[in-house]
């Protein structure tokens, strides 16, 4: 006996009553077989339904030999009467971004002629790989054809060909199939092998938009986000070009312009910070003599740029090392670099001694020490 399977001809059943045909104990309650069921066990990069049996929530779904198992907390004999509800709501919103993805799928393959290699729905985007790399004018058109597609409010059904009927019939398929084949099929766009349930009509997708793209194993993953998750993240990015406008006091169309003018303000700022900082750094190292032994300089609000900037410049000033220190949250920042010192050697004491971290090159090192500036003169200058 197998479990009948609502959901592979109507994904819009979300309760349905069905037959216990065997109920088995498992760590986590009661495995409940069915002779029939709208839950969608998993499967294909999509997870399994939720929902209640009896009021009681299905904890887990599993298949076993032909049949689908609903774990529950609780048994129910063999031979009685269970009502399913399914979680309405994310059935919805998973059909409508997995039936978006065969819309986009179907069409990068009639029109650049991409084979899909993945694909994974997470609870808050979908990712799709192709086989080939495509341009940002070629995902700007797809997105195009697929939302027009959606607008078409094509027919989508889901059919089992007979394997006589099933040769003759050219759709996509990431295994090679050859039986008990059940494929979803989008008038005019796609016909693909698929185990999960879909929307009636490409209209009830609502809108297809790709966030994202990126090259991926020699090919591209688009990230995207269909139906009421494309139109709550629109309504989020909405919220926040608000917010901009606000805090910049501009037009929402000047923003890009206006940003960028910040962050060459922001870059002209930095670049003035640090020729200051070296500066500084400069001028202390400057002050401090030559010595045969070790020698440390201390200074407010360096970076780490301009601690490098010291040591670089005060090694020349010293037979042993020389170290550049400025406060940190506990203790202080250091950089410490040396012509005639192997300073790995150096930080395993300078560690174990005062508690400190970092590590580099034999000829120079970096990190942190939660000491105070005496602990650290008195084991520098030992």
């Amino acid at each position: 006996m197998k479990t009948n399977r609502i959901y592979e001809t109507d994904g819009h059943i979300f309760s349905f009553d069905a037959v216990v045909v065997d109920c088995v104990g498992v760590e986590t309650g009661y495995a409940l077989a069915l002779d029939q069921t709208a839950f969608f066990p998993g499967g294909g990069g999509q997870d399994p339904d939720e929902g209640e049996l009896n009021g009681e929530a299905v904890i887990r779904l599993f298949e076993k030999d032909g049949l689908i198992y609903h774990v529950v907390a609780q048994p129910v004999p063999v031979g009685e009467t269970v009502h399913g509800e399914l979680n309405e709501v994310l059935r919805f919103r998973r059909m409508q971004q997995h039936s978006g993805e065969h819309v986009l799928s179907g069409l990068a393959h009639t029109l650049f002629g991409c084979e899909n290699v993945g694909f994974h729905m997470s609870d808050d985007f979908v990712t799709v790989d192709f086989d080939r790399p495509l341009t940002a004018g070629q995902i700007a058109s797809l997105e195009q054809k697929a939302n027009e597609a959606v607008y078409a409010n094509a027919a989508i059904r889901c059919e089992k060909p007979e394997a006589a009927a099933l040769k003759t019939i050219e759709y996509r398929s990431k295994l090679d199939l050859t039986e008990n084949v059940r494929l979803v099929i989008i008038e005019g766009i796609d016909v693909c092998a698929c185990c999960a349930p879909h929307v009636r009509r490409t209209g009830e997708i609502g809108l297809i938009k790709v966030l994202s793209f990126m090259n991926y194993k020699g090919g591209v993953r688009l990230t995207v986000k269909s139906g009421g998750d494309a139109l709550a993240d629109y309504a989020a990015k909405g919220a926040q070009t608000s917010e901009l406008i606000a805090m910049l006091c501009a037009k929402e169309a000047d923003i890009p312009a206006l940003v960028r003018k910040l962050q060459e303000e922001a870059a002209s700022l930095r670049l003035a910070l640090a020729q200051e900082q070296r500066l500084r750094a400069a001028a202390m190292v400057e002050a401090v003599e030559q010595t045969d032994g070790n020698a440390a300089v201390f200074g407010e609000g360096l970076s780490a740029d301009a601690l490098r900037f010291a040591v670089n410049e005060g090694v020349s000033r010293t037979g042993g090392l020389f170290a550049a220190f400025t406060p940190a949250e506990a203790g202080y920042r250091y950089c410490m670099g040396s012509k005639t010192v192997d300073l790995s050697a150096f930080a395993k004491a300078f560690h174990a001694a005062l508690g400190g971290r970092g590590g580099g090159k034999p000829n120079m090192i970096q990190g942190s020490v939660p000491a105070d500036r005496n602990q650290i003169e008195e084991f520098l200058m030992k």
